[in-house]
């Protein structure tokens, strides 16, 4: 069920909340935990209900480590367990595959499916029982921490959310669901849902028919740069709307999600970008991987050492593929140089919208490493972006570009992989996020990792609010749904 379906729209938030207003009016507040607990695996278990044992299991038994966690002996064995689970279901193949490679002999291949959500519940669940171990946990119930792991919004695809900024809810508020809630989280909701359905999935159009050529034809100048730019943003629209969604639908429940995008694609650096993008990993890499391994406090090449060690850790996170092991060891020696800029004072005297523009080009060129799927694809891409194999147009856009004749060819490729729609998109994705405010900024603002959710119900406001949604639910209608893209990782 996905958030951006009608059957999740019409049908299960409306009867979730139904039933939930009812539990808090005539029951209890606490009995609405229970109630979307078990819409939450319900929800989960809509997907593939052969994994809810595993989810249950993982919570139970992570409640019981933090039940014995005053022995360290007892947060290793915790760890080594989590991490193993995590290795196994989703590198498993990875490692067989590649140690075929190594020692040429040919070893059985499992095909073991990734469970939906395991990245996210697993690193929520390290960052809880360490937590533990560090006494940073207050008392709670086991329904309470079953809710706290399991709460449908942030389940499948984060943010990554912190015992500190949940579990103190329940116990202030106990889900409190009003009109106020609800219509706040429609206006976040809502935003998402156009982020998704109207730009990500139509830019996926663009991108995927680039990179799916990419390991069969040459690409263009053209058409690798729009295949990239397309991804670009077609990542930054589905997981920030995903994220916007998540926000929204727990304001529904009166509980404050924390906020996982701030605009990065207007970063001034690679620093900036990682302090914007993926707001909940970021933080989590840094408390929990960077800070133990000695953070800065061991000499500048320790540092610089770690930073390579968690980037590379959070390359691998977003999946098993040298692709994603080489896109996370390149931007930790972009962090390194951009250190280094800093460690030695060297101020860059540009403007700031330059600053944006070159950080913003660097992210896009390691997108390639990201989203192809094997070497040769990377290699077709690259080569097509310096301008190696031409500059080819489709012939549909001679027309909007005249005088250019002499500089591009047109004419229809047997790919026709980037034509007037993707120009159309990239163009539009460049206007909205070079001169609209993010979410956060339409709400209100922020306060620390959770936002102040509130909205200016104007007619302005209104008419935003009933446009985006128009176009949302119409593109819903009649474009095939699609699933988010950080589902697979």
């Amino acid at each position: 069920m996905l958030f951006n379906s009608p059957e999740f729209i019409l049908i299960f938030i409306p009867i979730v909340l139904l039933f939930a207003s009812l539990t808090q009016k005539y029951i209890s507040k606490e009995a609405n935990i229970y109630l979307i607990i078990l819409s939450s695996v319900f929800f989960y278990g809509f997907w593939n209900i052969s994994y809810v044992p595993l989810l249950v299991g993982s919570v139970l038994f992570n409640f019981l480590i933090h039940k014995k966690i005053k022995d360290s002996r007892v947060l290793i064995t915790g760890l080594i367990i989590n991490i193993f689970v995590l290795l196994f279901f989703k590198y498993t193949n990875f490692f067989i595959d590649n140690l075929s490679l190594i020692l040429d002999k040919k070893f059985t291949n499992y095909n073991i499916a990734l469970p939906l959500a395991i990245s996210f519940f697993t690193f929520q669940q390290i960052a809880f029982i360490v937590d533990s171990y560090k006494n940073k946990t207050t008392k709670f119930s086991i329904q309470e921490y079953m809710l706290f792991i399991t709460f449908f919004p942030q389940l499948i695809a984060g943010p990554i959310v912190r015992f500190h900024q949940f579990i103190p809810q329940l116990k202030s508020n106990k889900l409190n669901i009003s009109l106020e809630n609800i219509s706040i989280g429609i206006v976040i909701f809502s935003i998402g849902l156009f982020k998704k359905v109207v730009l990500a999935d139509q830019l996926g159009m663009v991108s995927d028919n680039v990179f799916l050529h990419s390991n069969q034809y040459s690409l263009s100048f053209f058409e690798s740069w729009g295949g990239v730019l397309a991804f670009t943003f077609q990542i930054y629209f589905d997981f920030s709307g995903y994220s916007d969604m998540a926000i929204g639908l727990g304001q529904f429940f009166g509980i404050k999600l924390p906020l996982n995008f701030n605009s990065p694609y207007k970063s001034k650096s690679i620093i900036d970008f990682w302090r914007r993008w993926h707001i909940s990993l970021s933080s989590f890499l840094k408390e929990y991987i960077y800070i133990p391994l000695g953070g800065n406090r061991k000499g500048t090449y320790i540092k610089y050492l770690n930073i390579l060690v968690v980037m590379i850790i959070g390359g691998v996170w977003h999946g098993a593929g040298w692709n994603f092991i080489l896109w996370g060891f390149s931007h930790g020696i972009l962090l390194i140089i951009n250190h280094e800029i800093n460690r030695h004072n060297l101020k860059i005297f540009l403007p700031t919208f330059v600053k944006q523009i070159i950080t913003f080009l660097i992210v896009t060129i390691n997108w390639v490493l990201f989203r192809s799927e094997n070497l040769l694809s990377i290699k077709n891409v690259y080569s097509g972006m310096i301008g190696q194999n031409g500059f080819y147009l489709d012939h549909r856009l001679a027309k909007f570009l005249p005088f250019t004749s002499s500089l591009i060819v047109f004419e229809g490729l047997h790919i026709g992989s980037f034509d007037l729609r993707g120009v159309f998109y990239i163009v539009i994705s460049i206007l909205i996020i070079s001169l609209f405010s993010n979410t956060n900024e339409i709400i209100n603002k922020k306060e620390k990792s959770l936002i102040n959710l509130k909205f200016d119900f104007n007619i302005r406001g209104t008419i935003y609010l009933a446009t985006i949604l128009f176009l949302s639910i119409l593109f819903m209608f009649n474009v095939p749904k699609t699933e988010f893209l950080y589902f697979n990782f």
